[in-house]
């Protein structure tokens, strides 16, 4: 579980440091305040491979990785988006993530990264089997992106990728944590069959099904059929993609609760496409989520809306669970930090019971 991260120097951040994340975490700020961006940090440091760093476009728009051997790592086009990772685009000084995590044994472990540019083609030790024309390099221009992870267990690795078409992708520590990405871009129901029915084979439609009926009384079940996911609504079924966004959305958070096990799960504007009372049924299911399959959930939000329903329904199960269930998810396990910028990124933390006190009273969340 991430505890801590300290970002200098990338994006649209100079210098910003996190402390104290918790099983629950909200981002909010106003647009450009570096929420996505310190989703993007997460991915970069949690995971030693290079693969996110030459498609953080895909890890935007749709959450995935594009697949490395089709990706021609001669495009201008892919050395003109590098330049947008480093702040005010001073590769120079490159940038640098620094990542705090905690396992279920209290151990710490600490990893840094540090991602830098040359204007020379480095001698990578994989040829790209799809570049084989020779390229001319000039070096007057970047040639060789560079992530370089150390840890605090002594272990160091060095990747990169240039634009001569060889990378390094293997990593040799062994540290990496399970993540998931849901971005902020409407996800499209053929895009949940796969997982949907990996999940059938857990007999999990019948834990989609309760929270679809939830969101939609008329619901009797969730199911996959062929190439599509049909919800029961008793004589008939009705294909997912006519049910509506809100429903849409919720099933793919929930499936990917489910792939990310033991892991960090990354949701990019939360709120989208969600009714509040769709909001508060989603909260709730998260909740049972991070203990069943003991994840860290990482939020960003506009919406105030989406921090009362958290906090209400972070309560309303401290209210109903047991001790054993609290020894999970225990009653300070829910953040929210407020992003704002001067002349540098801050951030301001609210814990629980805060949370709680704030929400009451109608205070604003800045």
């Amino acid at each position: 579980m991430l505890k801590d991260i300290h970002i200098q120097n990338y994006r649209g951040i100079k210098d910003l440091h996190i402390k104290d994340f918790k099983r629950i975490n909200l981002l909010v700020g106003d647009n450009n305040s570096g929420k996505t961006s310190i989703l993007e940090a997460v991915t970069y440091v949690a995971n030693h491979t290079i693969v996110p760093f030459f498609n953080f476009e895909n890890v935007r728009e749709i959450g995935m990785f594009a697949d490395l051997s089709k990706i021609n790592l001669q495009e201008q086009k892919i050395w003109d988006n590098l330049e947008h990772l480093v702040y005010e685009k001073n590769i120079k000084e490159g940038f640098v993530i620094d990542g705090k995590f905690c396992s279920e044994s209290s151990l710490e472990r600490s990893v840094k990264l540090e991602a830098s540019f040359s204007n020379q083609a480095e001698n990578f030790s994989t040829a790209q089997l799809l570049n084989s024309d020779r390229v001319i390099i000039n070096q007057n221009q970047i040639n060789s992106f560079i992530a370089s992870y150390t840890t605090s267990e002594k272990t160091s690795t060095k990747l990169g990728f240039s634009r001569n078409g060889k990378y390094n992708e293997a990593s040799n520590s062994s540290f990496s944590i399970p993540i998931a990405i849901v971005p902020s871009d409407t996800t499209k129901s053929y895009d949940l069959v796969p997982p949907m029915e990996r999940v059938a084979e857990e007999n999990g439609e019948i834990f989609f099904s309760n929270i679809a009926q939830k969101i939609d009384p008329k619901i009797k079940a969730i199911k996959t059929a062929g190439s599509q996911i049909l919800a029961d609504i008793g004589k008939i079924s009705i294909p997912l993609k006519y049910m509506g966004d809100g429903l849409i959305s919720v099933l793919n958070i929930l499936l990917k609760t489910r792939e990310v096990k033991n892991g960090i799960l990354l949701i990019d504007e939360i709120e989208n496409g969600l009714h509040w009372k769709t909001q508060k049924v989603l909260w709730k299911a998260l909740l049972m989520a991070t203990k069943e399959n003991n994840i860290q959930i990482i939020a960003t939000t506009h919406s105030l809306d989406t921090i009362k329903y958290l906090s209400e329904a972070y309560e309303e199960y401290l209210n109903e669970a047991s001790k054993e269930e609290k020894n999970l998810l225990g009653e300070d396990e829910a953040r929210v930090f407020s992003l704002y910028k001067k002349d540098k990124s801050f951030v301001e933390k609210i814990d629980s019971q805060s949370l709680k006190t704030m929400i009451t009273h109608h205070y604003e969340i800045r």
